[in-house]
Order: structure tokens, then sequence, then C-alpha cells
């Protein structure tokens, strides 16, 4: 975890590496390059459902970590991105090397999943 915090210096936050945007997740998605890894609670997915993604709340990312695939980018989601940021850390420290978080809140990743949109990854 040292290295890993040592790693993160001004440089790499300021390239944004960490981050993907909704268009760029969508066009890896449709690829089958990518998964989104939705880590909100239950409670908040009852009321906004991301059916195209995986859930699991951060509290059960340790026991269901081989639900995980190492093979795809794995962009994390969550309301706030508190909770994502987390899971990005852990993923990494667990030996994920292609991890994103999603750069957009809920509102603005609602407006991508409209009919223009999901015509043009058909």
């Amino acid at each position: 975890m040292d290295e890993l915090l040592r790693s993160m210096d001004f440089d790499f936050w300021a390239s944004g590496r960490h981050k993907i945007s909704p268009e760029k997740f969508f066009e890896l998605w449709k690829d089958g390059k990518a998964i989104l890894l939705d880590v909100r609670d239950r409670r908040e997915t009852e009321l906004l459902s991301l059916s195209f993604g995986i859930n699991i709340p951060v509290h059960e990312i340790p026991d269901r970590l081989d639900e995980i695939p190492k093979d795809k980018t794995v962009c994390l989601f969550c309301a706030g991105k508190i909770k994502a940021s987390v899971v990005y850390f852990y993923l990494l420290n667990k030996g994920f090397d292609n991890v994103k978080i999603l750069a957009s809140t809920i509102e603005q990743f609602a407006g991508f999943i409209k009919p223009g949109f999901i015509k043009k990854l058909s």
C-alpha cells in the first residue's frame, strides 16, 4: 500500500488516469472490454438500478472479490465518488491494474441513457 500511495503524486492526479468518462466507458463496455462496478448500498440501488453493471456494495467487496473480472477495465460507480475512491485503492492494492472511477455524477450518467445514445451503442 505504501508504494501505491507513493506513486500517486501530483502528476498522477493531474493526468486524470484514475478516471474514465461515461463516453469512454460505454465504448469499452460495448466492445466487452469494461464492466461497471456499482459500489452503492442495496438501498441506494433500489431507487436507481443500473442493470448493465455488477452491484457489490463497498462492505461486501472483500468477500466477493472473485466476482470482479481482472481481464476487463473495472469502472467504479457511486453517487458521490467517495465509495468508488475507497474501492479504487482497495482493488489496486489487491492486484487489479485496470481500475477507473467513473467521472460523472449520477445525474450526468443518467443523461447518457437516452434512446439516441443507446441507438449509437447498437
